[in-house]
């Protein structure tokens, strides 16, 4: 039993301290392998995002270069073409705000490049010709026939290594025409080198590959190849990269400085602790079996213990983690010097109070919660908190802890990740930054207020600033364009001299500006934006527009700035004004495309329009002599189709004779370019070929290239009928005229020779012969004459309202002798009806036509004048007389030979006549018809003939009818005026009615005040007076009247039922009695001698320049008894006038200073003049515009030279006798 109590003790002491350190090993082990997972999958997504990072920049930055390239392109196009000045100044602005290129070329149309900036390093591709590389051409024509940015794949370059072409063709805005290419040079080295920011390749490993080879590589040079190898192996990740088309594979792995810095002794020190902790519990377990049976090895154990315990402590003063032991008290019960290193507290400070205390108050809540789950038995592999600091600041401490439950204690290890944290936060901004700026240059914005508001919100959110301004500097003034600020003060549009604001360092540096406390700054102190808004920190950099300062994005505060502001910051907001710039240059070059496309299709539209209602036919060819245009104008002309015309349709309407001609002229023209003119016959649209003079002239580009031709055909047929018609004009005149020259001139040599003097008989006859001869040749000449004038609108058509009755007893009474002398019975059946016409004119032509009848007609027959109304709904002849829907028809109608049907029309051609013998027989000269046909047509209306062969002939005159005069009021301004005074309202109304049959303007009162008050305002010419009338008696108003010079003149009338004996005798201030009623002769005799005893002198006012035409007015004036007065010019004319007040005013229009119409103007604004009776007397002829313009009151038009001084004077006196003499 002993033996067997001994054995157990003995394997107590041997194997139960290695179970329990076998026990625990699993859970140290459990731990270590927990936190190696996370740390490696921590690397991991460092290593994935530090990929997407990347290879987002990459594809970013390289797109804005290529994108940079492509607006260089299009400058290019919209500009056609630049110098290779303004070229190399753009080309070298691209280069310094993006670099990464190796250079820029403009490769000209037949491939070769020309240009290239820099020279330097490039020289061997100058005038290097890429047609020669198959892999360039295929590449070039690719872009060239698909218009757009091409990139190559990796090309061996002419300077020597590989690299990448960028291919923009270009393509000028005027005429599309291609003009060769901009090329963009990058070795990828270079370029991603300079994408890439050093931080990013300090911490990896990069390689960039293109179809498998590998066209860049960055590798740390501290790392050994073998290193590089395995770290690639295990932690490399990979992406595509997507350039236009063109994919780059991108594979990325951490550096072992990263990995260093980011692999945590943590794990391992979990591990040694662990594996320390397992062993000691061990330890204590053997401890504890031994003591009984070692009771005298107590001592050593226990120095070995203190000594074992020294170690522990010295561990944890050697880690760098911060490694502690908490009870579930809350409190520290053992602490590592790394929290004091770390935390800055002394360590009685931890010990002294709870843990909790020193926990950030928003990480206590969770602290707690993970406490509890310790106190619970659960194991921490992975918590944050932060930990305040002894300067009151936080840092970030990640925890793993386990519990010891039977002990009460919680063993735990931290590690500061205050620094990763902050890493990982700048990087996290670094990448919105990113996305916010790759989100306002892809953005599509409706308006630069939105463009801009997305701006200034997004740096406000990136800088921490309240103000953000987008500025517009012009010259020397300084323009918000938009604003978001919290000072109410600032606001859109606002204006400010530039040199009062913090951007003229910005504008004058052409840099940025950068205040982190401007009030630190002396002389800032007492700038006028300091002083008003107080802003304190300020950032701005200036926005470039086409290579000029178009104003200043800015960013302020109130606020002194922590720190002085980041060259990330800067660059952020100089990005961001970069971007704002290319909106605002692709705007302007979009609305300057508008502007040049709105002007383009305005002067395409305006050609067409101008073309189309050209009167003339417009042509024009491209340069293959095909035809591109045809007006609207050849097109109605025609009467075909755009289509049929275009192209070499148009020469199928060319007449056959001439086509071969017109063709063989039209293409020799084309190849000399040279201008051509001829004529041709054209097809028109009626079936006829008309005559066409034909002009074009060879167009050319700005370039002086060829462009086609541009032409006009104007019809020249009534030009050739008009040649061939002189042609004949000028035979038969020839012959017309020499025939009546040699009857004069023979008839007279034999009379001269006196072979007949001793033959009076003969002698006699030979005098007839010359004088009817002479007589012949002077109607000749007038009727020729009588047409040239009419035709050329060079003769006056006196046309006034005319009674078509009158006119035909007119023309019959002038030819009543002829028809008597050649026993013909002249018939005429006068029709009233009233025409627009110039009387003698239209007596001409019935003259003319009763003539030709009696000469035609045999002795005993009868030629008629007659005349019918039809209904015919034409236009008056006159736009400003009433419209009739009636015509009438005079006929003339003989008993004659007739006329053949082939001649019914031709016979009112000129020198046209039945029978040529007509004109030697009866002395016609054969011009007469062709008159009355000019004299007819010029009247509005239209002359024809029927005729019966050996029957007689009818000639028709058709004219307009004017409708039956509407009653008009007649202008009773001129006529006299009575006041007549009655209490008797039946007696005023008789008197009333009776004088206003005959024309007076009659006021009517019923009392003596009445009168004596309208008598003052009126100025009545005569006053009708009762007597007997209550409160004031016909005598009291007489004296009334007598009394007051306004009155006193005015003859007066007594109108009463007493008798002059009864009443009294006749005073001396009545002009006579009547007795009432009223006898009408009585009344209006003694009215008229009223008037006549109270008639002024009448005066006329003569306005004419002409001092001897003056003179004679004046003296036929004089003759009548009427003083005139006389002025030489229109403003002379109009002062006069107001001095005299005429009775009548002649006047002539051409007047120095101010002419006629002017003093008629004035006229028609005065109160009393402008009804002044007026006489027109002018040597100019006048419209029916200018007669309406002229006319006042009664006016009389008579022309200079028409008119002769007999009929002058009578009709300006019956004008006269009118205005003053109204009753007679």
């Amino acid at each position: 039993m002993w033996r067997l109590l001994r054995r157990s003790a003995l394997w107590q002491a041997t194997w139960l301290p290695a179970v329990v350190g076998a026990g625990t090993l699993p859970i140290v082990l459990f731990f270590w392998q927990s936190l190696k997972i996370h740390e490696q999958t921590h690397i991991h997504q460092q290593v994935d995002f530090a990929r997407v990072s990347i290879s987002r920049e990459i594809r970013s930055q390289t797109d804005n270069r290529i994108q940079a390239l492509v607006r260089l392109s299009r400058r290019w196009e919209t500009q056609d073409g630049l110098s290779q000045e303004n070229w190399t100044i753009d080309a070298e602005s691209l280069l310094h705000d993006y670099p990464g290129y190796q250079a820029i070329e403009w490769v000209d149309p037949n491939l070769y490049v020309r240009w290239i900036v820099p020279m330097a390093g490039n020289e061997a591709a100058q005038e290097f010709n890429l047609a020669t590389d198959p892999e360039r051409k295929a590449t070039l024509e690719l872009a060239h026939t698909t218009r757009t940015m091409t990139v190559s794949s990796m090309v061996d370059l002419v300077q020597g290594g590989k690299g990448v072409l960028v291919y923009s063709p270009l393509f000028l805005a005027s005429d599309q025409s291609f003009d060769g290419f901009i090329l963009g040079v990058f070795r990828v080295q270079h370029l991603v080198d300079t994408i890439l920011s050093d931080q990013m390749t300090d911490d990896y490993a990069i390689a960039i590959q293109q179809n498998g080879t590998e066209i860049y590589r960055h590798l740390p040079t501290d790392t050994p190849q073998s290193a590089t190898t395995s770290l690639r192996n295990r932690w490399s990740q990979h992406a595509e990269i997507d350039i236009h088309g063109t994919i780059w594979e991108l594979e990325i792995w951490p550096t072992s400085a990263l990995l260093a810095h980011e692999q945590s002794p943590l794990p391992t020190v979990i591990l040694v602790s662990g594996l320390l902790l397992s062993g000691l519990a061990t330890w204590v377990v053997w401890l504890t079996q031994k003591s009984q049976q070692r009771y005298q090895q107590l001592v050593t154990e226990s120095t070995e213990r203190q000594r074992a315990e020294q170690d522990l402590e010295r561990f944890f003063s050697l880690s760098v983690d911060l490694l502690c032991v908490t009870g579930t008290d809350g409190y520290f019960k053992h602490i590592n010097p790394a929290f004091e290193r770390t935390l800055g507290h002394p360590t009685e400070v931890f010990l002294s109070q709870p843990f909790i205390n020193f926990v950030h108050p928003d990480d206590q809540a969770s602290t707690l919660t993970e406490m509890e789950s310790l106190t619970n038995g659960q194991a921490t592999l992975s918590f944050e908190n932060r930990y305040r600091c002894r300067d009151g600041s936080y840092r970030w401490l990640h925890w793993a802890a386990f519990p010891a439950t039977k002990t009460g204690l919680l063993y735990a290890v931290a590690r500061d990740t205050t620094d990763r944290k902050i890493t990982e936060e700048n990087l996290k901004q670094f990448s919105a930054n990113l996305k916010h700026l790759h989100r306002i240059n892809t953005t599509h914005y409706e308006t630069f207020d939105a463009l801009f508001a997305d701006c200034l919100e997004t740096g406000r959110q990136i800088l921490g600033l309240e103000t953000g301004i987008i500025s517009q500097v012009t010259g020397q003034t300084y323009t918000i364009r938009s604003v978001q600020s919290d000072l109410d003060s600032l606001v859109a549009n606002q204006s400010f001299t530039l040199s009062n604001t913090y951007c003229a360092a910005v504008v004058k540096g052409q840099q940025t500006v950068t205040y982190k406390h401007v009030g630190g700054h002396a002389v800032m102190k007492g700038h006028p934006v300091y002083q008003n808004l107080h802003l304190e920190s300020y950032l701005g950099t200036p926005i470039w527009v086409n290579g000029e300062i178009y104003g200043t994005l800015n960013f302020s505060s109130t606020q002194i700035h922590e720190h002085e502001f980041s060259r990330h910051e800067q660059e952020i907001i100089e990005l961001m004004a970069q971007s704002i710039g290319r909106f605002l240059a692709t705007d302007l070059a979009q609305q300057q495309q508008r502007a040049i496309e709105e002007a383009l299709r305005e002067s395409e539209a305006r050609f067409r329009m101008m073309a189309n209602s050209a009167p003339v036919l417009l042509w024009m060819t491209g340069t293959d002599t095909r035809c591109t245009f045809l007006n609207q104008t050849w097109l109605t002309f025609t009467g075909r189709q755009l289509e049929q015309e275009l192209g070499n349709g148009w020469t199928e309407g060319i007449h056959p004779e001439d086509r071969d001609h017109f063709l063989d002229t039209y293409i020799k023209a084309f190849d000399a370019r040279s201008t051509f003119e001829l004529e041709y016959r054209l097809h028109r649209e009626d079936g006829q070929y008309r005559w066409l003079l034909s002009r074009g002239v060879p167009r050319f580009r700005s370039d002086d290239s060829f462009a086609g031709y541009i032409g006009t055909c104007i019809d020249i047929s009534d030009r050739h009928e008009v040649e061939k018609l002189k042609d004949e004009f000028i035979s038969v005149v020839n012959h017309e005229l020499r025939t009546p020259l040699t009857s004069i001139l023979g008839s007279l040599d034999l009379l001269a020779s006196g072979v007949l003097s001793t033959q009076p008989e003969k002698g006699q006859r030979m005098l007839q012969i010359a004088a009817n001869n002479a007589d012949r040749l002077v109607r000749l000449i007038n009727d020729m004459l009588d047409i040239e004038r009419i035709e050329s609108g060079k003769m006056t058509l006196n046309k006034q309202v005319c009674d078509g009755a009158k006119l035909m007893q007119t023309a019959t009474d002038e030819i009543h002798t002829l028809a008597t002398q050649s026993g013909i019975q002249l018939v005429v059946t006068p029709l009233p009806v009233r025409i627009w016409a110039d009387p003698d004119r239209i007596i001409q032509v019935f003259t003319n036509l009763l003539s030709n009848a009696i000469k035609f007609s045999g002795e005993g027959t009868t030629v008629e004048l007659t005349a019918n109304l039809e209904d015919a709904p034409e236009a008056a002849p006159c736009a400003a007389l009433p419209v009739s829907t009636q015509r009438v028809q005079f006929q003339v109608r003989d008993q004659g030979r007739g006329i053949p049907p082939d001649q019914l029309t031709t016979i009112f051609g000129r020198f046209q006549q039945v029978d040529a013998s007509d004109a030697r027989r009866r002395g016609g000269t054969g011009l007469g018809l062709a008159v009355c046909r000019s004299i007819v047509q010029h009247h509005g209306g239209r002359i024809w003939v029927e005729s019966v062969l050996e029957q007689g002939s009818t000639f028709f005159v058709s004219l307009p009818v004017l409708p039956p005069p509407t009653p008009v009021l007649d202008d009773d301004s001129h006529h006299p005026l009575v006041l007549v005074c009655d209490d008797d309202p039946s007696i005023r109304m008789v008197v009333e009615a009776m004088l206003e049959q005959h024309s007076f303007r009659v006021i009517a009162v019923e009392s003596g005040q009445a009168a004596l008050t309208q008598a003052i305002e009126q100025q009545p010419d005569v006053i009708l007076l009762n007597l007997l009338m209550p409160e004031m008696t016909g005598w009291e108003t007489l004296a009334a009247l007598k009394a007051r010079s306004q009155t006193q003149n005015i003859p007066v009338i007594i109108l009463s039922g007493l008798s002059p004996e009864e009443g009294g005798s006749l005073h001396s201030d009545i002009s006579d009695w009547i007795v009432k009623p009223p006898d009408e002769d009585g009344l209006f005799q003694a009215l008229q001698q009223a008037l006549a005893s109270s008639r002024k002198e009448i005066q006329v006012l003569i306005i004419e320049d002409d001092l001897d035409l003056a003179q004679v007015l004046t003296a036929i004036f004089e003759r009548h008894g009427i003083t005139s007065h006389h002025a030489a010019t229109g403003q002379t004319g109009i002062h006069l006038i107001q001095q005299v007040t005429p009775d009548l005013l002649v006047l002539d229009l051409a007047l120095p200073e101010s002419n006629g119409f002017a003093v008629v103007d004035w006229l028609r604004q005065h109160n009393q003049l402008c009804r002044v009776p007026l006489v027109i007397y002018t040597a100019q002829d006048l419209d029916d515009t200018e007669r309406q313009r002229l006319r006042l009151g009664q006016t009389l038009f008579l022309t200079k030279g028409r008119v002769s001084p007999d009929d002058f004077e009578k009709q300006v006196m019956q004008l006269i006798h009118r205005v003053t003499d109204p009753i007679g």
